[in-house]
């Protein structure tokens, strides 16, 4: 765990996991109101754009931990965004913990160690290619584009039973979300299969 990503904000103390920030801990430090729910925030189309960018720099931008200590967890860059999107007053508070918090990591660096030696390690062997028909890739780019069509229609169901009081709207909330995570890591796939799909798509028809 990096001390770094220890931070409070108005006393309240945001949990870390892998890394990663919990936007559930934020939205209590915000006030907790319904309309600045993570959730509100992550059916946003500018959101998944950001998610999508960060993913592309092979970086793990958001994900859902279940369990005791459970909830969504976001990066440092979607934090700030979630804490913009609230308001601006919220925005200015967390980046002021971020950073204050780089501020005293950088008075409190230790020395630097000595330099490596030159020689250049040996590099592992390239892992090898994978190569898929055009029927596989059609395919893959169908099952891709399909998670969000999952996500909207587990949402309504997810709202359903909420506004029922059901015990099982959380489990929707993580079947909705973890795919849509992985489906975004996956974005640079799916648009390298999407000419093959609109190739193939009118013999398909």
């Amino acid at each position: 765990m990096n001390a770094l990503a220890l931070i409070t904000v108005d006393q309240t103390a945001i949990r870390q996991h892998d890394g990663l920030y919990s936007l559930n801990d934020l939205h209590r430090a915000a006030g907790g109101e319904e309309k600045n729910r993570p959730n509100q925030f992550l059916r946003i189309d500018q959101t998944w754009a950001l998610i999508n960018e960060i993913s592309n720099a092979h970086i793990c931008a958001i994900k859902t931990q279940r369990g005791a200590g459970g909830g969504t967890y976001a990066c440092r860059e979607l934090v700030i965004a979630y804490a913009a999107w609230i308001s601006p007053a919220f925005h200015l508070k967390v980046l002021r913990v971020f950073l204050d918090q780089l501020s005293a990591h950088r008075q409190r660096r230790l020395p630097l160690p000595p330099l490596p030696s030159l020689e250049m390690p040996s590099l592992p062997p390239p892992l090898p290619a994978v190569v898929l028909t055009e029927t596989e890739a059609f395919n893959l780019y169908g099952l891709l584009t399909m998670i969000k069509y999952f996500y909207e229609r587990t949402e309504i169901i997810e709202q359903g039973l909420k506004t029922l009081g059901s015990s099982f709207a959380p489990l929707f909330f993580d079947a909705r979300n973890e795919p849509m995570f992985r489906c975004c890591a996956l974005k640079a796939l799916r648009d390298r299969c999407e000419p093959h799909y609109r190739r193939n798509e009118p013999r398909a028809r």
